[in-house]
Formats: structure tokens, sequence, C-alpha cells
């Protein structure tokens, strides 16, 4: 991207721009425990990123629970919580305030940092991720119920012989981090994990189950004793269970315990979405990463699993009186094993409730989604395309305070180059409402630190993509000629001091929503930067009543005078008259232009016209200007680089007073300067019957791109750039000013060339 910061002159008026950068701030982790108990600091997004957010009250520990909030050092922030400590004999739950998890929402997410300790290695039993239709207000039991299952000896699963209060959560679904397997057999309560297949792995499990339904548990008899096992399945319609409650996926022989020998601690990355997919339901989305050793290229497995549910098995488990609406809770146990249990929120539902999408594709085919069976190569080129959704149903802004930004953390394999360190943001509709920096210094992500914010109430969306080349010679570390090599990057977290999203991939062919999966070859062709366009000149705009100027023959009288401005003499609406059509509405429409002469008529005028505020530099001969230009250098001939070119303006200022009203200003391009030559306004990028209006309050806007440059440019050389002969600004306000102070007014225009993907 190339950036250039002329002066804007008009003699009443001129033009001054200046950013003010940002810098982001946390605090440190936490507070000591009452017994001194500290945990490790979740690890960063990036560097000064915290990879956690603070939040208010909206949790409570059940009276008699191990269970306790985790305080910043100060004491004055809620930054986590520990559900069980590494004790023998503990019974944890906490459980949120309301029903905050909402199924009658669009899309619902909860996502945490989660450290599973144990200091002797030996840990038990584990916790669980609740959502329940009420709120329990009752203790977990210990041992391998992790406080969510059924305990007690029974013969049948009536009641009989279970305790009273019921251990099982009414009204729930549980998603368990089951750490110790309970598989004794006999009259007893110690063989719930019975019925799970750990294979060759460890004796830990992450699994989706009903605990209040009857046919989770499966019976044993043996005489007058009896005993029972948790049953689940990861077929996906099996006729253990009826529908709609059919799919209880489980994961064995994973790594859920961060092991006591490491040099830090495993802090996994727990999330769980809600997506309604249609009136009659949706998606139910778990994720569960680092569960098990990383490969060559640093890649570690995860869980992930989507169980569908109809809202009618959605009444069934929580109850028609929860309304789709569910507690959150965390309950856990220890028995003579024990273990810490440890959270950090990343997000909490109703807070910020906000989403995300990408999709990888190939640049000059957009209709080319990449996905694991893509086998990209070296000088490939691709286009990242993001979206980023805040629905007004949030009670709080994001971030909470409107001043500050919002980062993007984007983790990425070294094969990957980005092409610009500027994306363009456009909202749903496309229309262009900014830039931001993209940091590419680090091989292993890209960062973008300034993204806007969004205002609590106002539903809005934000989209930008990001262009890059592969280069799968980097560091020799993929050998020449070598069979294709499978990546699963992370699709990207967008963080706040309230929220941090992480987007999902909508690529249907990816068993992974969180993940961009391709393969990636090294075939020994040299890598190759394409390139790129540049911005070579910008013209420098200096405003006068030009016909004025043709009437007196001196520059200097040919500045706009404050009456004129009071009566409105300079007020255009931002229409184009009609060619041959008499100019009667009010205000009046720019004058037609189609070619030099229109121009010339512009500039010269007569007297029964109305004058123009024309940009334009007098060598000393009425009528015989000094042309503006403007030049931009394509990446070359047949090369596929798409570019935008865009315009903010400071607001006009003369001596610390601005102009009561914001100015307008069109352009009027001439691909040369000889009469009958064509010449046209730089049309709107959305509209091509309108001409681009760039007003003098901070408002990037698109002028040109490489599509709408073709029609106008005097440049011949079919390099994808622009040339004008001429380029012309028109200046003029909306509505007559009320008032304005006699002065030289200035403002700086930023003009910004961009590299930009294939919509």
């Amino acid at each position: 991207m190339k950036s250039f910061s002329p002066v804007l002159i008009i003699a009443i008026i001129f033009i001054g721009l200046g950013i003010v950068p940002s810098t982001a701030v946390h605090a440190a982790w936490m507070a000591p425990l009452g017994d001194g108990t500290m945990y490790s600091e979740p690890p960063e997004l990036a560097p000064g990123v915290p990879g956690y957010v603070p939040y208010g009250d909206f949790f409570t520990a059940i009276k008699g629970t191990s269970s306790e909030t985790i305080l910043n050092p100060a004491g004055t922030q809620n930054v986590g919580l520990v559900v069980t400590k590494d004790m023998g004999s503990q019974r944890g739950a906490i459980w949120s305030n309301s029903p905050i998890f909402n199924f009658n929402q669009s899309h619902q997410s909860v996502s945490m940092d989660l450290l599973i300790k144990s200091k002797n290695n030996n840990p038990a039993d584990g916790m669980a991720f609740v959502l329940a239709g009420t709120n329990p207000g009752s203790l977990a039991s210990d041992g391998g119920s992790i406080g969510v299952w059924r305990t007690g000896s029974y013969m049948d699963l009536s009641g009989t012989g279970e305790n009273n209060p019921p251990t099982r959560i009414q009204n729930s679904l549980a998603i368990t981090f089951d750490t110790h397997a309970n598989t004794k057999s006999g009259n007893n309560t110690d063989d719930l994990d019975t019925l799970i297949n750990y294979g060759t792995g460890s004796q830990q499990y992450l699994g989706f189950n009903y605990p209040d339904q009857d046919n989770t548990y499966q019976l044993k008899h043996s005489g007058s004793y009896s005993s029972r096992s948790l049953r689940f399945t990861n077929d996906t319609a099996n006729s253990t269970f009826s529908a709609p409650l059919d799919y209880r996926p489980y994961d064995a022989g994973i790594t859920l315990v961060s092991p006591s020998t490491a040099s830090q601690d495993l802090w996994h990355v727990f999330e769980v979405s809600w997506d309604r997919t249609s009136n009659s339901g949706g998606i139910l989305t778990y994720k569960l990463d680092h569960t098990g050793p990383a490969d060559a290229n640093g890649i570690a497995p995860a869980v992930t699993r989507q169980v569908p549910l109809t809202y009618a098995a959605i009444d069934k488990v929580l109850g028609t009186a929860a309304n789709r609406t569910a507690f959150i809770g965390f309950t856990g146990s220890t028995g003579t094993f024990s273990e810490a249990n440890v959270l950090a929120f990343r997000t909490i539902p109703g807070i910020v409730n906000a989403s995300g999408t990408v999709t990888l594709t190939k640049t000059d085919s957009p209709s080319t989604i990449i996905d694991a069976n893509s086998i990209l190569k070296t000088n490939d080129q691709l286009t990242y395309h993001y979206s980023v959704n805040y629905d007004s149903s949030s009670t709080q802004s994001w971030p909470s305070n409107t001043s500050q930004k919002l980062s993007m953390v984007i983790p990425k394999q070294k094969y990957f180059k980005a092409l610009s360190d500027q994306v363009t943001l456009t909202n749903s509709a496309g229309t262009m409402i900014g830039t931001a920096t993209l940091d590419a210094s680090d091989p292993t992500q890209f960062v973008i630190d300034n993204l806007p914010s969004f205002p609590k109430g106002t539903a809005s969306t934000i989209k930008f993509n990001i262009p890059i080349a592969v280069d799968a010679t980097v560091d020799g570390t993929l050998p020449k000629g070598g069979d294709p090599v499978l990546i699963r990057d992370n699709t990207g977290t967008v963080a706040g001091d309230n929220a941090q999203i992480h987007v999902s991939n909508t690529n249907p062919n990816d068993d992974d929503i969180y993940t961009i999966q391709y393969q990636i070859q090294n075939p020994g062709d040299p890598y190759t930067p394409p390139a790129e366009p540049k911005l070579n000149s910008v013209p420098d705009l200096n405003f006068i009543n030009t016909f004025r100027f043709n009437q007196t023959g001196d520059q200097a009288k040919a500045n706009p005078t404050v009456s004129e401005c009071i009566h409105g003499v300079y007020t255009h609406s931002d229409e184009i008259q009609p060619k041959g059509a008499t100019n009667t509405t009010n205000p009046p429409a720019l004058p037609y232009i189609e070619s030099v002469d229109d121009v010339a008529q512009a500039l010269t005028g007569t007297t029964s016209e109305q004058p123009q505020l024309l940009s334009a530099t007098y060598a000393g001969t009425p009528g015989v200007p000094i042309y503006p230009k403007l030049s931009i250098s394509g990446a070359g001939q047949n090369t596929t680089v798409n570019w935008n070119l865009d315009l903010k303006l400071s607001p006009f200022t003369s001596n610390s007073h601005n102009l009561p009203r914001h100015a307008h200003i069109a352009f009027i391009s001439e691909k040369t300067t000889a009469s009958g030559s064509p010449a046209a306004y730089l049309p709107n990028t959305t509209d091509t019957n309108r001409p681009a209006v760039v007003k003098d309050d901070q408002t990037p806007v698109t002028l040109l791109n490489n599509s709408t440059a073709k029609a106008l440019s005097a440049n011949s050389s079919g390099d994808g750039g622009f040339g004008s002969g001429a380029l012309m600004g028109v200046l003029y306000f909306g509505q007559s000013l009320p008032t304005v102070q006699a002065g030289s007014y200035t403002s700086t225009a930023t003009w910004t060339l961009s590299t930009t993907p294939t919509s």
C-alpha cells in the first residue's frame, strides 16, 4: 500500500490530518487464592493481547462447594473460576446467576481457557460443562459422578435407591472432561466408564450426554446387587437411543490433563456454540484443542463435535418452562486422587453476541474454495474472506469502551505471505468504512490491531479480505518434489476487552468449523513475489472560482467570497444534471460532463451559468490552466492484481475554525486535454450513475478501482493502472453556509492505494 498526503487549498478553504495511535494494555493475571494457590496465566493470543477477558458477577458458587472465583491482583475484576482444587474429596459447583445461553438466538457462544492439572500426575475425577433449564441449587457428588451423573445403588431407573435430592443434574445436557477411568465391576458406584473404549491412549475422555435421561445409563444386575454404566455413541443415528437424542459422542484416549513434568502448563481452549439452521432447530458445536502432542508442523490435534438439536429435543432436555434458555454451570469432583480444574473466559453469552465467518479461496477464482483436498504450491495466490457480525441483543458495546479498537489474530503456517499491510473494511452492503493495518512480521500469524468497535444497540457487520501468496520453499522445510502435507490452520479470533470471538469456516467440506484445512506441496519452483500497482502521483488541489478568474485574469481575485458561500452560490446536490436538461433542481445538480469541451465551459463559464469552484492553477494566461494529474502504475500485463484508490479528507480549517458545513468534492477525469477528448466524473464504485463524492469528515471513499479505471484511463500500456490527462475537483456544499469567517481554509488529503482481492 502507498499513501500520499498533499494539502488541498481553496482560497477560503484549506485541508490537515492526524492519527492518534492506541495501545493495548492488560492487567496481570490473578491474585492468590485464600490458601495462596496460584495458577499460570492463559497464553496470550498475540503479544499484548491477553487470552481471556474479565467479567462481572455472572457466576455464583453453590454454598458449601470448593469452587471459587479468581480475581485480578487488585481484587477489582473477576478473571476466572476454580471448579475444584488439587485436593482429595472435593466437590465443585458454580452456576450462572441467570439463564444466559439462549437457543432462541441465531447464534450463541461461550468459550474459555481450561487448565486441568494434577500435582502427582494421578488426576481424578474430572469436571463438566453443563447447560441446564433450572439451576440445581445443590452440591455435586464427589468421585466418578463429577457432579452430573446419577449416584447411589438402585435396581431400576425410576429413582428407587437414588439419593434424595437426586444427584444428577436435572433438565440438562453435559460435556464432561473425565480424567479417571471408573471401570470396576461388582456392586458399587465406581463403574460409570465400563463401556468406554479407551483404545491404547490415556484413560481420559471428552463426552456429550444427557444426565437426566434414563437411557443415558445401562443397568447390570447380579442377584440382589446392581450397577450402572454410561452409554455413549459416535453414530449420528444409533438405534440404542431414540431420536431426537440419538447422538451422544465421546472421544477417549486423548490428553486432558497438563503433564506435571511439562515446562509449561497445558491450557486448552474450549468453546461451545449454537447456530440455528432453521425454524426447527440447529447445531450445537463444541471444540477442545490440544488433545494430544503436536506434529512436526506444530499442529496439535483437537476434538470437534457437532450435535444436531431440534427445538423439540431442546424442550425435552431443558424442560418447556425454560423457554429454550439455559443456565451455564461447571461441576467437578475429586476422590482419592485429585486435580485442579481452572478456567478463564473468552466469551460469555449475552455480554457480546457476535459471530464471524471466513472462507479461503483462489484469488483469480473466488468460487474455488480451499479445503482439505486442495493442494497448494509456490506462487499460488489466495484470499481470506472475513465477516464479523455483532448482534443488537448484546448488553455491552464491543469493546466496552467504543473509543478502543478490536484486534484480530489469525494463526497460520509460515508458507502464507501477506500481499499488503492494509486491509479495506466494508459494511454488509459492501460500502467502504475504513482501513486497518495488517502485521505479518510473525511468520506464524497475521495480526490486525485496529478494527473499529461495535456500539451497543446497533446490529452491524464488518467485512474484509486478505490477499496472500504461497511460498512452499520457505526455510527448506518441505522437500522438493515431496508428497503434499495436510495443514490445519486456526480460523482466527477477534478480541476486545469483554469478548473474544472465534470465527468459523463456512466451507461444508471440512470437518472442523474452527480450522482452515489445505495441503501444501513444494514442486521446486522458486518463489516470485507478485508485482503490485504503484501510486506515482496525486494532484495538489487549489480551488478557485474559475469563471471569475477568466473575467479578471487575476487568480488572487478568483477566491470565493463569504457572501457567495452564505447565499449558496456553491451549493449542489450529489446528482449529475442529465445531458441537455436545464438545471432547475434545488439545490442544482452537478454540471453534465462528457468531454473536455464540457469541462472548458465549466472553467470559462458564461454570465448565465452558476460559477464552479474548480481545482486549477494558472501560469498567468487566462483560460490556460496547469492541469493536475493522477498516475497509477499497474502490476503489469497479464497480471491479476486488483486495487482500490481511496481518499480521506480532514475538516477544512482556518486558524482553528472549521467550516460550518462539510465540503463535498467530486472529481472529473480527462483522458487528454485536447478538444473533443472524453471526460467524466470518477464514478461511485457501487452506483456508476453517480459520482464518487468525498466529504471533509475523515471518512475514506473509494474514488477508483482497477475495474472503474479502465473506461477512464489515458494509460495505454495495458498494465492495469490509471493515468489522467487532467484530474479536476469540483468543490461544493449540500446547503448554503449559515455563516463563515474569512480566511484561508486547508485540509490534508490522504490518498491510499491498496491491493484488494476479487470479491
